[in-house]
């Protein structure tokens, strides 16, 4: 977390390597952390490729991706992760609404909170 937080990408690749080494890149704590440190060094392309490696979800990683899958545009991406979560938490329906606004797809933004709204959810 702190790579990331602080920008140190390289750093973070090394720590990722070791995590392979040692064989812990399948710990979900491990493969959520290293996503999220690629998100806030601004390689969003690495997340991604860690991703698709990855064999085990829960909803922070998934959550995670999601963002990621906005920064880049990658909209139908990020749909998709939304769908494979099975217990949807307010920062999953969040995530989605506001990946939907910055990515300039309004009907998706008002469509989404329209259901979250139907689910009796508020949104922060």
């Amino acid at each position: 977390k702190a790579c990331g937080g602080l920008g140190f990408l390289e750093t973070g690749k090394q720590m990722h390597g070791h995590a392979c080494t040692l064989g812990w890149i399948d710990d979900i704590v491990v493969a959520s952390t290293l996503v999220d440190m690629y998100s806030m060094c601004g390689s969003p392309v690495e997340a991604c490729k860690l991703f698709s490696e990855v064999k085990t979800y829960d909803t922070i990683l998934l959550n995670n991706m999601i963002k990621v899958y906005f920064s880049c545009g990658r909209i139908e991406d990020a749909k998709r992760v939304f769908e494979r979560i099975e217990s949807k938490s307010l920062i999953s329906w969040n995530s989605m609404t506001v990946g939907f606004s910055q990515n300039g797809c309004p009907v998706e933004t008002l469509e989404h909170f329209r259901q979250m709204h139907k689910l009796d959810l508020r949104t922060d």
